[in-house]
Parts: C-alpha cells; sequence; structure tokens
C-alpha cells in the first residue's frame, strides 16, 4: 500500500507501475534474501526503464542497490555508486520527493555508516512521511547504530502504531529488546511478529534464546524451534546447532551444520562457513582431528573470500576464530583487531552489544 501523501498515480505507465508494485512486494518480503532482494532490484529496474521519469521507482532502485550492500551480498563500490546514482537521478527528476530523501539517508547510512547526514535527509523528508511506518522504522535502525535505544524503540512502537500489519517493523523491536536483554519483551514481540509472518526463521530463533535467556528452560527453547517451519536456510540450521550446543547436545548440533548443505550464513554483521561451526562442535565433542579439519576447511573458504573482500572485517573477525580453533593465537588476535579496526564500535553500537 503506498503511503498516504500519494494522491495520485506516480507514473502514468500502467506497465511501470505493475513492475513498481512487483518490487514493492518483494521488497516488503520478511526474509532478506539475496534471491528476493535481487527479484525487487529487476522490477524497480524495469519501472525505470518503462518510464524514464518516473522519480518514486528511481527512489526505490537506489534504496535496493543500498540493501545489497548493506546486507553483504555485494559491498563493492560499483554497487554503492549504483545507489547513489539511483537517488540523485530520483532528486533531479522530482527535488521534493519525500521518499528521495528517505532514499538517500538510507544510501548514506546502508553504504556509508554516516549516521548524521542519514538522519538530516531524514529530517527533509518527515513533515511528508510523518504518517508512514516505514519512514519511523528508517530512522529507528539508524539511532540505534548509534546507542540511542529508547529513541530507537519509540520509533519502532510509533511504526507499529501507524501499521499494526508492519512486520519489519515488530521484528526489529523484537531484536531491540533482545539486545537490551528485555527477554519477556522480545518474547512477546516474537509471537507478534510470528502471528503476522509464521513463515519465518528470525522471531522462531529469538523466541528459543529469549526462553534460554530468561528461564534457562532447554526444553521451551527446543519448543519454539519445533514451531519454525522446516526450511534448508543457514539461519535455520544455525538456531538449532546454537540450542543443541547450549544443551550440550554436540552431537545432534553437529548434524546441523556438517555437511555443509545450506552454503555461509551471511548477514550485516557477519560471514562465516558451516565448517567453523563444525569445528567448535567436533572441539567440545573431544575430537580434536575432527575440529582441526573443520577449521582449517573454514580457514581456506574465509581467506578464498579475502582475497576479493579485503576490507571486509565480518571475513576478519571470522578468520579470527577459526584460527584461534586452530590454536594459532597470536595470528587469531591480529585478524580479531584488524576486523575491528575496520568497522569499530563508533560505527555501529547495535552489532557491539
Amino acid at each position: 500500500v503506498e503511503p498516504a501523501h500519494h494522491k495520485e498515480q506516480p507514473t502514468d505507465n500502467a506497465e511501470a507501475y505493475q513492475a513498481y508494485l512487483r518490487g514493492m512486494h518483494y521488497a516488503r518480503e520478511p526474509e532478506h534474501s539475496e534471491e528476493i532482494i535481487r527479484l525487487a532490484l529487476q522490477m524497480y529496474r524495469r519501472a525505470t526503464e518503462l518510464d524514464p521519469e518516473f522519480a518514486l521507482a528511481w527512489a526505490r532502485l537506489g534504496s535496493v542497490h543500498a540493501s545489497l550492500h548493506h546486507f553483504g551480498y555485494d559491498r563493492t563500490a560499483e554497487r554503492r555508486d549504483q545507489a547513489l546514482q539511483a537517488v540523485e537521478q530520483a532528486l533531479a527528476l522530482d527535488p521534493d520527493l519525500p521518499e528521495a530523501h528517505l532514499a538517500k539517508g538510507l544510501y548514506h547510512y546502508w553504504t556509508m555508516k554516516d549516521y548524521e547526514p542519514a538522519l538530516a535527509e531524514f529530517a527533509i523528508a518527515e513533515p511528508a512521511l510523518s504518517g508512514d511506518s516505514e519512514f519511523w522504522s528508517a530512522k529507528a535502525f539508524v539511532v540505534r547504530r548509534q546507542g540511542k535505544w529508547d529513541e530507537a524503540e519509540r520509533y519502532l512502537r510509533k511504526a507499529i502504531e501507524l501499521s499494526p500489519l508492519d512486520f519489519d517493523a515488530r521484528r526489529n523491536l523484537m531484536q531491540t529488546y533482545l539486545r537490551r536483554r528485555k527477554f519477556a519483551e522480545a518474547m512477546r514481540a516474537a509471537e507478534e511478529s510470528i502471528a503476522l509472518v509464521p513463515d519465518q526463521v528470525e522471531s522462531y530463533s529469538t523466541l528459543s534464546w529469549a526462553h534460554w535467556a530468561l528461564t534457562g528452560d532447554a526444553e521451551r527453547s527446543r519448543a519454539a524451534l519445533e514451531r519454525m517451519p522446516h526450511v534448508d536456510l543457514p539461519a535455520a540450521a544455525e538456531s538449532r546447532y546454537l540450542h543443541d550446543m547450549r544443551a550440550g547436545n554436540y552431537t545432534e548440533a553437529l548434524k546441523h551444520v556438517e555437511p555443509d548443505r545450506t552454503g555461509p550464513l551471511s548477514s550485516s554483521g557477519f560471514w562465516r562457513p558451516m565448517s567453523l561451526l563444525a569445528g567448535f562442535a567436533h572441539e567440545q565433542l573431544g575430537n580434536r582431528a575432527a575440529a582441526v579439519r573443520a577449521f582449517e576447511e573454514a580457514l581456506a573458504a574465509i581467506d578464498a573470500r579475502l582475497a576479493e573482500r579485503p576490507d571486509d572485517f565480518r571475513l576478519h573477525a571470522s578468520r579470527g576464530l577459526a584460527l584461534a580453533g586452530l590454536d594459532r593465537k597470536e595470528e587469531a588476535i591480529r585478524s580479531a583487531e584488524h576486523g575491528a579496526a575496520l568497522y569499530p564500535v563508533s560505527k555501529d553500537c547495535l552489532l557491539y552489544t
């Protein structure tokens, strides 16, 4: 549904508008997979090709380019430049378009981690978008990275008040509660998000961890994961692995990550191969030789990716863990310190919480 301030269809080209709406559908899918984001990109790009004057589609196209960078799927300078070019095209077509300023703010946040310029763009958009839940969520995401937790909670609750069916706002409120150790509130938010979108992973994982952290009840933690859809996704495998590791069920934990069928775990804050997790489980089982093989496999995968992305802090962090598993302590510390230097806590209070 378009924000209320759009009183007219933003393009006269019906086919372009249909492509734009399909892009919106994909962009709002609950799982931010690379495949789904690229489908949104394809639709927005199609809309701008059909109507090069379609400023709103250019703004959304810029945001999707930036999201590919943010979620770690493509952190190249080319992707960052494409995001900026699309946003600037939207502003050239309509300098007052609030969504274009929102997209410019997201560009600053998602690709540059420049929070004050992002908030300055949001301030321009706010008079027109004050009734838009997406705007308040975006603002919450930025101030949360700055460590302004109370503000972030307030903005996310505002987003939910404006759009009670906004799954992403509820999910992020859940994450915020979890980071603040408000486990009971996190469980309530998780249940609410599951009621909205049962076919997902993250809220079940949060519910499982919150049960464990609040009560130490392994059975309730496990029961939350049993409600999770049985999907072959890295995040689902990791959630089951972590539960079994906490419960001391190391043989079961190993089954979730070996063999490595689901690919690496990837998000805006980490990238790690499943073999790294397998190494930790083998270590707990006393299988040192198997642990070494797993850590060496993980290190090889990380180093191969580092050759293409030497400045990706996520890879240096994972490399430190693999080296620690191999008992290469000094190298492990150097890798971890290098990753932290590339992406210090001043850039992201959320990740380091």
